[in-house]
């Protein structure tokens, strides 16, 4: 038999394929331990789908039956019903869980969702790694966005090769082509400049498809022999195997190790449709094939369950309740394939009714589908929902810099002294603010300062970047200069030489690049170490920290460093506004306990001591004794929010620091030596 008669029937072998896909994105979603690359089931999805929708397209090319509206007809009928399903739950879910601006964006994502560019969109957002992903109930769509841009595109792509009468070696060349750039293209990005954008974009994924369109084209020979049937099967399954259990999240992917799952998914497909073999005699054990039924359903259901059970618990989901949401998972699959996948599949009438009414009945979902995603964001969120106090806590939490848009970048040149000096520009500078986003959210503290003693001061910020010289942010897996940390830095050095401050005031999220933050996938490298590990990021930052304030002192200046307040493992303010939302207790999310808190930046602040100890002229201030008291660090005080996010302060915060810094005591706190006075 060969590969293109055993696509014209139902193989069990693949609906197993399907259930070795799908599993292990459950688990590795569920973070269950030996699943670190269950997200590779994505790949082998994307193999599957190249091979069998290029078989369809060609079989009907073949028989002069072609017909683009009947495509788009069999694929709503199987794709757009149990989606609109989840879709509608999740967003009524939202409605009742999500704060407003957590609204927005879900609705926002709808609405991709519906265009079928999901993918486009989480691409602008955030890596798939990221934990923020983690509160995204629509993530997962970014996958169905791939496979529906390749429903687009490929049906016309065949469509006009065959009109331009091209052979089918002709065809085999083009889309062996197509596969060599797109493969080259997601290897070369996925070790470049913001890699995790491509992670989800069709070019880095294209030859996935084209890998399975390979098979349907018939490249790949009979394997005649049971011998070769039984190594090419078994293999392809280790192969995925090796991935799922090896890959992790710093895997370059998709790359050259995304052949690696894709490879053994050929080798399976081929292998069963070359004949019978162990493999397939595997892939086709029952439960398997029923898993590989519900497979569909599975993957939409699942990844919008774990989203608001992580949502709604206060310490994060144990394994035992991890397992509890894949057996809701299942059930949840298991309805949707039955009561709504199956009553749209193919009817014995198919052939001869109209896809017409599938047509206008797919538009008018994805339309309601869009409508309510566009309702969401034009009112921000529906914050009608919150009570007057929750509702005002809310908003103060979102409150930032005023001068956030202004005058922090992600660019390589600081941005302009006179929009980024307060009040304003004069003879002098007396407070330069250098540093990441820790910085920006710190500088209205320095403002107030400033106003209150006739001082000038700017702020020159840049997202994830330390003020330290010297030294480059990498990412495990990503081994490149990341956001151009170092050029930017050696521009603020020249700002300092050239407008000389009175006292520079250097602030960062220290801890992301120490020992003391596990799970943190950054690190800082020099000239002197490139070595990727958290007890050499505590070198390098030593070093460079150390470089950077003598850089300044040998200048004549004053330096105040400023250690960055206690993280929360979550958003407390969300945390805070979901338990409202639902009726239940607060009194755990706006504090945690002082020892856990403090054991993450206990690192950095001991490196930012023992410098301060080594230049007695430095200034240091501690941000901790402002947030934790009596053995608890507090995320709000008098229901007002001290934080915009899990380690970010809010604009209050930064206000009580202002006035803390003008008082006597805050004064004290630098020996006396507050003035900048000439």
């Amino acid at each position: 038999m060969s590969l293109i008669e055993s696509a014209t029937r139902h193989r069990s072998d693949i609906d197993g394929l399907r259930a070795l896909a799908v599993l292990p994105v459950v688990l590795f979603h569920a973070e269950i331990s030996g699943f670190s690359g269950g997200f590779v089931g994505v790949d082998v999805f994307f193999v599957i789908s190249g091979y069998l929708i290029t078989f369809i397209l060609l079989r009907s090319l073949d028989r002069e039956e072609f017909s683009l509206a009947k495509f788009y007809e069999r694929r709503i009928r199987r794709i757009l019903p149990a989606l609109v399903a989840m879709s509608a739950i999740t967003a009524l879910v939202a409605i009742c869980v999500l704060p407003p601006r957590d609204l927005q964006s879900f609705g926002k994502s709808l609405v991709a969702t519906a265009l079928f560019y999901s993918n486009f969109h989480f691409s602008t957002l955030l890596g798939y790694f990221d934990a923020p992903a983690s509160m995204l109930p629509l993530l997962h769509t970014w996958s169905l966005g791939v496979e529906e841009q390749f429903y687009i595109v490929w049906p016309i792509a065949l469509y006009f090769a065959y009109r331009l009468k091209l052979t089918r070696n002709a065809l085999t060349i083009l889309v062996t082509i197509l596969l060599i750039t797109s493969l080259a293209y997601a290897q070369v990005k996925s070790t470049g400049h913001n890699a995790d954008r491509y992670f989800y974009l069709p070019q880095s994924r294209a030859w996935e498809l084209m890998i399975g369109a390979l098979l349907a084209l018939g490249v790949f020979p009979q394997l005649s022999a049971k011998w070769q049937r039984d190594l090419a099967g078994l293999a392809g399954i280790v192969m995925i195997v090796i991935a799922i259990t090896m890959f992790d999240a710093d895997t370059p992917f998709p790359s050259l190790w995304t052949l690696v799952p894709c490879v053994g998914a050929v080798l399976v497909i081929w292998a069963g449709g070359s004949g019978d073999n162990a493999g397939s005699r595997l892939l086709s054990w029952s439960p398997l094939v029923f898993v590989g039924l519900i497979s569909y359903s599975l993957y939409l259901w699942h990844w919008p369950i774990f989203v608001f059970a992580g949502l709604m618990s206060e310490h994060g989901i144990s394994t035992v309740q991890s397992l509890a949401l894949i057996a809701l998972s299942l059930v949840a699959a298991t309805v949707s394939w039955r009561l709504i996948e199956q009553p749209y599949r193919k009817t014995p009438q198919e052939s001869q009714s109209s896809p017409r009414p599938y047509l206008i009945g797919g538009l008018g979902a994805v339309a309601a589908m869009a409508a309510v995603g566009i309702a969401m964001n034009v009112t921000i969120g529906l914050p009608g929902r919150l009570d007057a106090e929750v509702l005002r806590f809310y908003q103060a939490s979102k409150s930032i810099n005023p001068l956030r848009n202004t005058c922090h970048t992600d660019g390589v040149v600081p941005r302009p002294a006179e929009r980024c000096t307060v009040p304003k520009p004069g003879s002098g500078l007396d407070i330069l603010v250098w540093g990441d986003s820790h910085a920006d959210a710190l500088f209205p503290a320095f403002q107030i300062l400033a106003e209150r003693n006739g001082w000038t001061a700017r702020q020159a910020t840049k997202s994830g970047c330390l003020p330290v010289l010297g030294a480059d942010r990498v990412s495990v897996g990503k081994a490149t200069k990341y956001r151009n940390c170092g050029a930017y830095n050696l521009a603020m050095l020249e700002i300092v030489k050239r407008e000389r401050p009175k006292l520079v005031v250097l602030a960062g999220r220290w801890s992301l690049f120490t020992t003391g933050n596990d799970g943190r996938r950054f690190f800082l490298v020099d000239s002197e170490s490139n070595e990727i590990s958290k007890a050499a990021s505590d070198k390098v930052l030593n070093r460079s920290l150390a470089r950077t304030v003598q850089s300044i002192e040998s200048l004549g200046m004053q330096v105040l460093l400023v250690g960055q307040a206690p993280e929360f493992e979550g958003d407390p303010n969300m945390c805070f506004v979901r338990k409202r939302m639902a009726g239940a207790a607060v009194d755990k999310c706006l504090r945690q306990n002082e020892e856990g808190a403090m054991a993450r930046i206990r690192v950095s602040n001991g490196i930012l001591s023992r410098i301060a100890e080594r230049h007695p002229n430095i200034r240091l201030l501690f941000l901790h004794p402002f947030f934790c008291e009596q053995g608890y660090c507090l995320a709000g005080r008098n229901v007002e929010p001290l934080y915009s996010n899990q380690d970010h302060i809010s604009l209050f915060a930064a206000k009580q620091i202002g006035a803390f810094l003008q008082s006597g005591q805050g004064k004290a706190l630098f020996g006396g030596r507050l003035s900048l006075q000439n």
